[in-house]
């Protein structure tokens, strides 16, 4: 059986954080070893729903602090299409403080050392660079926020994995391949653990904009599938129907069957009393388009047409960032 903890904040998250752990028995397994931490910092200010919240951040570092282990945190530049540095994020966010206060490393991934990753789906070859720290680190911890996404239908645990890609134009490259490349990456990064920061959801157009819906949970587990089974649950959704690339990481044989995991406690408590749901506004269906198509990603983002493209489109829609 997959173990999953979950239980509410009630604004005190390293309590929660606490009882996770203990729960888990986390100290036992990382006791000495080396962890990074994934956070959702892809914003470049702080927004509720869309970024893993700094109480939570802190809590984590703060649980972690209590254990043997080295701890680097942080992300790989983001933006997309109007990539934005992470240092920036990191300053506005007060982040090098925290870092300093629980004896973590922040780390910019883009900045470190670089390795190369190739991967073949089909007959198409693949590729993406991510931070050489990942081959000395012993397990990652993604930290994401239960979000709808306009084109993934969910972004959960593995999702969160997209800003250990170190440069935001090979992820706008590879979303056509996105439940390939989320595998891919996982095993790069040597996901290991999901703590959920269910503080805070976002409903309707995630994963930047969206309706906002307070949650006051945090669920943890050893087994990311799990995590992703449960969550989605949590939030009124079909795991499998509402995202291609959980069905895919099904098939891979990473995500358990609902009726293989043990809770501490019932978790259909916590579950939303609304469903969440995705309504995309006509504005979103180019960027869909891109998504899924090899073809259409190179027209809108690598081509000669791109700028005018974007130009024509934020006539109509606010820019994300």
């Amino acid at each position: 059986m997959k173990r999953v903890f979950i239980d509410s904040i009630d604004n005190n998250h390293l309590d929660t954080i606490r009882k996770a752990f203990a729960w888990l028995d986390v100290r036992q397994a990382l006791q000495g070893k080396t962890v990074f931490v994934k956070a959702n910092l892809t914003y470049p200010n702080f927004r509720p729903g869309v970024m893993t919240t700094p109480e939570s951040l802190e809590a984590i570092l703060a649980a972690l602090s209590d254990i043997d282990c080295r701890v680097y945190f942080g992300e790989a530049d983001s933006g997309g299409y109007n990539p934005f540095s992470m240092d920036e994020v990191f300053a506005k966010m007060n982040l090098h403080s925290l870092a300093e206060r629980y004896g973590a490393e922040l780390v910019n991934l883009s900045s470190l050392p670089q390795m190369q990753h190739t991967f073949r789906v089909g007959n198409r070859t693949c590729e993406f660079q991510y931070a050489s720290l990942f081959d000395d680190v012993d397990m990652t911890i993604s930290v994401p926020v239960p979000k709808i996404h306009m084109n993934t239908g969910v972004s959960l645990v593995f999702k969160n994995l997209w800003g250990c890609i170190s440069f935001p134009a090979e992820r706008l490259r590879l979303h056509p391949v996105l439940p390939h490349a989320v595998y891919e990456i996982s095993q790069t990064c040597k996901l290991g653990m999901a703590i959920m920061d269910g503080t805070y959801g976002l409903n309707r157009s995630g994963p930047m904009a969206g309706d906002v819906v307070p949650l006051n949970w945090l669920l943890a587990s050893f087994d990311s599938g799990a995590a992703c089974n449960v969550t989605a649950r949590l939030m009124g959704l079909d795991p499998f129907k509402d995202s291609t690339h959980l069905d895919y990481l099904r098939t891979a044989g990473l995500i358990p069957d609902i009726t293989d995991i043990e809770c501490n406690q019932d978790w259909t408590g916590f579950a939303v009393a609304e469903p969440f749901f995705l309504k995309r506004k006509w504005t979103d269906y180019p960027g869909l388009l891109a998504f899924h198509s090899h073809f259409w990603a190179h027209i809108a983002y690598f081509s000669r047409l791109s700028r005018f493209l974007h130009w024509v489109l934020y006539l109509f829609r606010d820019r994300f960032y």
